[in-house]
């Protein structure tokens, strides 16, 4: 496996790849449109990248790092190579591209009621397995929440976190973005 990133900031055949993903991997609610993923990384706003194994496209990411902290927005492997160990590279490969500086993401909480738990179990699990630990935090905008996983490279820093919601906010809304209003909420036991 030899995990490499394209930057893509224009449009190309791996950008129609990229959109076709991110259409059928997140719901229309979690999702941003392509066109304007495209047009942040234009603008150096975000990095919008395609995973390629060698020549091969594996899916995509998208990273907002404007700091000591990177906020993975996205993450996605095409369907068919699901299973395969490619998730996993990737994180390895996003510590290398970014090192000493802390890897965060969001995955839909543990709720048995929803209507995919077995799925965000395993989604946990995951990246439990890959070192990531939870935040102990809830990050919640537009009724939704989603719970705060990071790499433990440093302590989490529930401020600094805010603060890169802060410029999240501000980043969105410059790309009409509307009603982002992020707010950070402890998981109670």
């Amino acid at each position: 496996m030899d995990i490499q990133f394209r930057l893509i900031d224009s449009p190309s055949p791996l950008f129609e790849r990229i959109d076709a993903l991110n259409t059928s991997a997140f719901p229309e609610y979690e999702r941003m449109d392509s066109r304007k993923l495209l047009k942040m990384s234009a603008d150096s706003a975000l990095e919008l990248l395609a995973v390629m194994d060698g020549e091969e496209f594996v899916g995509f990411t998208v990273i907002f790092c404007p700091a000591d902290l990177c906020y993975v927005f996205f993450l996605a492997i095409d369907p068919s190579l699901r299973g395969r160990s490619y998730g996993s590279a990737v994180l390895d490969s996003l510590r290398e591209r970014y090192p000493g500086k802390q890897l965060v993401l969001d995955i839909e909480p543990l709720d048995e009621d929803c209507d995919n738990p077995e799925q965000r179990l395993r989604r946990r699990q995951f990246y439990l397995r890959r070192g990531f630990l939870s935040s102990h935090y809830l990050f919640c905008y537009c009724g939704l929440s989603f719970e705060v996983m990071y790499d433990p490279v440093r302590r989490f820093d529930a401020l600094e976190y805010l603060n890169l919601l802060k410029a999240i906010k501000l980043l969105v809304s410059s790309y009409g973005y509307e009603g982002f209003n992020p707010v950070l909420k402890r998981i109670t036991f």
